[in-house]
Parts: C-alpha cells; sequence; structure tokens
C-alpha cells in the first residue's frame, strides 16, 4: 500500500493540483492508512466510514477538515485504486456555513494605521482592498500592478488560477511600491521581498 500512496501523489501532480492541496491530500490519506496499518481492502467502504467517524467522534477535526479528508480519500479510491466512489454508501459530508465578521470603517482605519512605515501600510492597504489572500499578497510583483488600467493582477491563485482585481485609489495613491520597483530590477522582486526586506 506504501506504493500506491506514492503513485497517489503523482496521480495528485498529474490532475494539476496545487502543491499546497497535494499535500494536504498525501498527508489525509496517509493517517488514513496509518490508522489501519497500511492493510485495507479497496472493495470495501466501511473501513472510510468507521475512520470519518473516528476523526469525528475521537480526533474531534473541524467539518472543513473532515472535507478535505473525504475528498482526498474519494480521489484515492477513484484515480489511484480504481473503485466506485458510492455517494449511498458514503455519504458526502455536510460543512459548515459561517458569515465572517465584518470590521467597520473605523476599525480598518485603525488596522491600516498601526504601521507607520509607509511601504507595510502599503501592502496592508493592497491585501485588504484587492481582497488577497496572505499567499497571493506574498507572490505578488510590482509589476502585477497597473495603476492605469487600475487593476492588480493576481498569479497563481487558488487553483492554479490566474485572476484579476480592483487597484483601489487609495492604494495607488499611496506610491510606496512605484518608487521601489527601479530598485528591484525593474519589478521582478515580489513586493514581500521589497517591503519586508528593506530596513526602516
Amino acid at each position: 500500500m506504501t506504493n500506491k500512496l506514492i503513485q497517489f501523489e503523482r496521480d495528485l501532480r498529474v490532475k494539476g493540483l496545487s502543491d499546497r492541496t497535494i499535500k494536504a491530500y498525501v498527508r489525509c490519506v496517509t493517517d488514513y492508512l496509518k490508522h489501519y496499518n497500511y492493510e485495507i481492502d479497496p472493495e470495501l467502504s466501511m473501513p472510510i466510514k468507521d475512520f470519518l467517524y473516528f476523526m469525528i467522534n475521537e480526533r474531534k477535526v473541524s467539518r472543513a477538515y473532515l472535507h478535505q479528508i473525504y475528498g482526498a480519500l474519494k480521489f484515492f479510491y477513484t484515480y489511484t485504486l480504481h473503485q466506485d466512489w458510492e455517494i449511498k454508501k458514503i455519504p458526502k459530508i455536510k460543512v459548515d456555513k459561517k458569515l465572517p465578521d465584518i470590521l467597520s470603517r473605523y476599525e480598518i482605519e485603525q488596522i491600516l494605521n498601526v504601521k507607520s512605515n509607509l511601504k507595510h501600510k502599503s501592502m496592508l492597504m493592497i491585501t485588504y482592498s484587492a481582497g488577497l489572500r496572505v499567499s497571493e499578497t506574498a507572490s505578488l510583483m510590482v509589476k502585477d500592478i497597473d495603476s492605469k488600467r487600475m487593476a492588480i493582477k493576481i498569479r497563481n491563485a487558488k487553483g492554479n488560477k490566474d485572476r484579476y482585481s480592483l487597484l483601489s485609489k487609495r492604494s495607488d495613491d499611496n506610491r510606496t511600491w512605484k518608487r521601489t520597483s527601479i530598485l528591484h530590477r525593474q519589478n521582478r522582486s515580489n513586493m514581500c521581498t521589497t517591503y519586508m526586506g528593506t530596513k526602516t
């Protein structure tokens, strides 16, 4: 079954999933196989349900993580073990849907004004106004910010997909990122290096 785990990772890469997803799925399936000492009958669905119950009842994992385990096992059984995944035998995990806490305008101003350094403040403003993930901000390059079209190009976002987001006027008015572009080999450095790598 160890060889199947290696094949599973290869199948995930062939599918084109992100490195982060691959790492998470491999961890989930590894935990599953370890739970049964790497001895499972691929044709039986009961071990899957028992493992999911164990994760809920004993490990007390969140619904979101349980959903990730479900997705990993479904891929493992379907593509690597070539077994049918019958939804009647293995019901889909219901994920809790919660609304996010929305900050007031005053609270947002407080966060943005915490940083007195203009470079760091600019990074916070662009991250918040464009709705970027932390990983997206870390990989964002100065050349991806188009002040003429008031747009930001986000490369290799979730699912390895590129997308565009809006550049707010206030973020564009903070021109620190423009002044630093010449110092970093014509926009080839990412914003995290530009901001965090400069001593203040």
